[in-house]
């Protein structure tokens, strides 16, 4: 799973966890995890998810390839490391 992340300025800590075409994503404290396993090719926008706030803005599968474009919050200098646009392979 190739993650892209998309800085967001905000006071919310959150962790994301890949396995496979598993995502699990923790935000202020809550959990819920997102199956991509049977997505096709193609984009997808929209996910339901038990978190106030979906973090995921997109995903997209490209010849098997999946990556999934995800907030990443951050505050003031202390986290300024966030506020990079990148990308990672969790």
């Amino acid at each position: 799973m190739k993650i892209i992340y998309t800085p967001q300025d905000g006071f919310i800590s959150f962790e994301y966890v890949a396995e496979g075409d598993l995502l699990t994503a923790t935000v202020n404290g809550e959990t819920d995890t997102f199956d991509f396993t049977d997505m096709p090719d193609g984009v997808a926008t929209e996910f339901d998810t038990t978190l106030p706030r979906c973090p995921i803005i997109k995903a997209e599968r490209s010849d098997g390839v999946l990556t999934v474009h995800l907030l990443a919050w951050y505050w003031g200098s202390a986290n300024y490391k966030n506020r990079l646009e990148g990308e990672a392979t969790l």
